[in-house]
This record gives structure tokens, sequence and C-alpha cells, in this order.
């Protein structure tokens, strides 16, 4: 049995970023340091039935995983904003419950990779 494919993909990422360990690193940081924030948010918004601050957050969010090529959880965090936009509360509960799954994978891929991108 093959071990699970990693959810993102930083090689490409490096090279979106013109190759700048430093800025990679940046992102990564930024990502762990907003990621919760983030999420609680976009649940506050859901619990309030605000579907706008729910479709911005849940865009900006998707923007911040994006860096890292994690198709997964860019798709998830599109889904939200998507819910939003709609004012789709229903499907937006599961949703964030998937968004919060896939965002709490790559926290974990994130904090084991960001030590290979150490900046001197």
């Amino acid at each position: 049995m093959s071990p699970p494919a990693t959810p993102i993909d930083l090689d490409n990422a490096l090279n979106r970023l013109g190759s700048r360990v430093k800025l990679l690193r940046d992102m990564m940081d930024m990502f762990l340091e907003d990621n919760q924030p983030m999420l609680a948010e976009i649940e506050q918004a859901y619990r309030n039935r605000d579907a706008e601050a729910m479709s911005r957050t849940a865009h900006s969010l998707k923007s911040l995983v994006g860096v890292f090529d994690a198709t997964e959880c860019t798709a998830a965090a599109l889904a939200v904003e998507q819910y939003g936009n709609e004012g789709d509360f229903e499907a937006a509960e599961n949703g964030i419950k998937i968004l919060k799954a896939k965002i709490a994978l790559l926290v974990e891929v994130i904090e084991t990779e960001r030590e290979k991108f150490a900046v001197d």
C-alpha cells in the first residue's frame, strides 16, 4: 500500500514564488498563524448567518492555501465561499466541517515541511 499523497506541492509553490525560499517560509508561517482565526471567522459568520463575511473570509483562506498548491483545501474553501455567495447555510455546515478537516491536515504537513525551508 502506498503512502497517502501529500496535499500540497511545495516544489511548484517555490517555483511560482521565483525560488524565494524565505518568501515561501514566510507564507508558511503566515498560514500557521492565520488559519485558525480565519476558520473561527468563518464559523462565526455561519452562526450569525452572515453570508457575505463567510464568503469573504473563505475567499481569503482559499487564496492563502492556494500558495501551497493545496488543491483539496482550495476546493473546500471555494465551496464554502460559494455557499456564502448563495446564502446556502445548510450546505455550508458540512462544507465548513470538510474545510476544517482539510486545514488540519495541511497544518500538520506544513509544520513538518517548513523545516526543510530553513532560512539563514
